[in-house]
């Protein structure tokens, strides 16, 4: 395995998924840290559940308002 770098290219991937992953959850953190959000992720999966709009929709409210509230504060 080491003759062949199959060891450090399995290295390299597991790495990246660990990068992607922390990434992911810490956004994530981020997002549900905030009231606003979390009060708008129960009307908007309701939203999603009842068929008025797609899981793509909702998800791209949150992030704009979350984005909203970035750009206001720079």
């Amino acid at each position: 395995m080491l003759n062949n770098n199959e060891y450090f290219e399995k290295r390299e991937t597991q790495l990246k998924l660990w990068f992607w992953t922390h990434l992911k959850e810490n956004f994530l953190d981020m997002l549900l840290s905030k009231a606003y959000i979390k009060n708008k992720l129960d009307t908007l999966e309701k939203e999603v559940i009842s068929g008025n709009i797609t899981p793509g929709q909702a998800s791209d409210q949150i992030i704009n308002d979350f984005s909203f509230t970035i750009k206001e504060k720079n």
